[in-house]
């Protein structure tokens, strides 16, 4: 049960009576044989009770591809500081155009010819230093934040290339390159799970040299 399991270890089945068979551990399900293992010797019959996506390994590939994406930290930081900008410049151009709100029958008068104050004026002005604190707004935005984020996650990238890293998402530069140490378990994770000989060493019997040392080719071996 190596695939679902990481133990490489062949597991007894038998027909064993097993309490509540559908909802056990898999390590527990000693009368159920799974898709996607190998049986090792031994012969039986049995009755299919899931297929497809129900089986144990369609259920680690459905939760695979259901996986939802989390932002990085740099991502959640880079979003609280978008919302707290967008507040603040909402508050600065809404102040600007409420201290000018005296000003819009004058400016209205100028921009229409006018002499009289009518609301048709008043509306003309207001709809100036409406447009200005747009303007305001629209240069307050830090337009080549993205473009340095972006230039500052790619040299990230190339320093770890050097490093034998390879990122295949830039997000991903922030939390590596703030990692120090990575724990990790279950065989073929980090090996092969196949057996290899470093070294060869026999004891010289007949002559003196108390250990010879042979030379190791290829990176496998075979124990068959």
């Amino acid at each position: 049960q190596e695939a679902l399991t990481g133990e490489a270890a062949g597991v007894p089945k038998s027909v064993t009576w097993v309490a509540d068979t559908l909802d056990a551990d898999i390590s527990a399900k000693e009368n159920c044989l799974f898709s996607g293992t190998d049986l090792v010797y031994g012969k039986c019959h049995g009755v299919v009770m899931k297929s497809g996506a129900e089986t144990e390994i369609g259920k680690i590939a459905k939760a695979l591809t259901e996986t939802e994406d989390t932002s990085s930290p740099l991502q959640e930081k880079l979003d609280a500081f978008g919302d707290f900008l967008t507040n603040i410049i909402t508050v600065i151009c809404a102040a600007c155009w409420a201290i000018n709100i005296p000003k819009f029958a004058k400016k209205g008068m100028a921009l229409t010819g006018k002499d009289t104050n009518t609301w048709a004026v008043w509306g003309k002005g207001a709809m100036y230093f409406f447009k200005i604190a747009i303007v305001l707004a629209v240069a307050a935005i830090p337009e080549g934040l993205p473009a340095v984020v972006t230039t500052c996650l790619a040299l990230g990238t190339r320093r770890l290339a050097k490093k034998n890293a390879l990122i295949r998402h830039l997000p991903a530069v922030e939390t590596l390159g703030c990692t120090s140490i990575i724990c990790s378990d279950k065989t073929g994770t980090l090996t092969t799970n196949q057996m290899s000989v470093q070294k060869v060493l026999l004891v010289d019997v007949k002559g003196d040299q108390g250990l010879i040392e042979l030379d190791v080719e290829g990176i496998t071996y075979a124990p068959t």
